[in-house]
């Protein structure tokens, strides 16, 4: 499942945008259901969608980890970042809704240097050993 992931992302790299991908291994995956991957993917792709659109980022960077029995993962850019009067379109509300379909949490905000962040916080199921 990493490597799809890591085309999906990948997909959205060209001479202007750079996509830095870590901690995006199998074992983040093995403890992840299939229907969280499946809204996973779809999170995902809707985020880097609205960077290409709207955020002029040159440096993107998607981050994958695990604590204890939740896993995160953390988007950051160096673009414009979320406008002052901000509201979700269609879009990041489908977003919010399937974080939140999956017992998971985000939040949207800033860089120290007024890029984006986008953190997603969802649990893992138990050990699949």
């Amino acid at each position: 499942y990493d490597d799809q992931i890591h085309e999906l992302l990948n997909d959205f790299s060209d001479e202007h945008t750079r996509v830095i991908i870590i901690g995006n291994q199998p074992a983040f995956w093995k403890r992840v259901s299939s229907n969280q991957k499946n809204e996973l993917l779809l999170v995902l792709n809707e985020i880097m969608v609205n960077m290409k659109k709207h955020s002029g980022a040159s440096n993107v960077v998607v981050e994958f980890r695990q604590d204890a029995n939740t896993g995160f993962i953390h988007y950051r850019d160096d673009g414009r970042g979320f406008p002052r009067e901000f509201e979700y379109g269609n879009g990041l509300k489908n977003t919010v809704s399937r974080i939140k379909s999956l017992n998971g949490e985000s939040n949207f905000g800033k860089t120290e240097l007024g890029g984006a962040t986008i953190t997603i916080k969802f649990p893992l199921e138990s050990d699949n050993l």
